[in-house]
């Protein structure tokens, strides 16, 4: 029976080290997070998905030739679970617990977005004090990373919208 590209791998599907070098290099990783983890192998077995203790052990000591796929899979999903960069685990590229650029942009864009929201809501309830808030929503503007590049968001579409939500969809003219 030939195999067509839209067969999946069963879990025990083997993954075979070719290069030796990129195998040691991988034992010795996981080596260093086994023990970096505080967790025993025994533990560390289980969290992986309910493997042996002496599979890890070989795998770790560079002892294995090949590996499971649902066990690589596990390990993968620890590791990214406990903050270890998969860049790092799988290739050595990056240090152990590097964040991905993309991973910090986005935080710097949520903290944006944040700052951006709380200060439209001060502005709308200002403004239903009867403050008159026109040149803040006018002049302020948030730096939003975006894939493409930094793009400057006016907070007057916030503003406006946050402002119709109270109001129950009429925003005032005065502004």
């Amino acid at each position: 029976m030939k195999k067509t590209s839209s067969d999946k791998p069963s879990p025990t599907t083997r993954v075979r080290v070719r290069r030796p070098d990129l195998q040691a290099g991988f034992a010795e990783r996981l080596s260093k997070m086994i023990g970096e983890s505080g967790l025993t192998l025994k533990q560390l077995a289980q969290e992986f998905g309910g493997f042996r203790i002496d599979t890890l052990s070989k795998l770790a000591s560079g002892g294995a030739k090949q590996i499971q796929v649902d066990l690589m899979a596990g390990i993968s999903y620890w590791a990214y679970t406990h903050g270890v960069s998969l860049a790092w685990l799988l290739t050595g590229f990056g240090g152990m617990r590097d964040l991905p650029a993309a991973s910090l942009a986005a935080i710097e864009q949520a903290g944006a977005m944040n700052n951006a929201i709380a200060f439209s809501l001060l502005l709308a309830l200002a403004r239903r004090m009867g403050i008159d808030v026109a040149d803040l929503a006018e002049k302020w503007r948030v730096n939003m990373a975006l894939p493409q590049g930094v793009a400057e968001v006016p907070l007057r579409g916030l503003f406006d919208l946050i402002d119709r939500a109270y109001s129950g969809g009429e925003a005032k003219k005065r502004c």
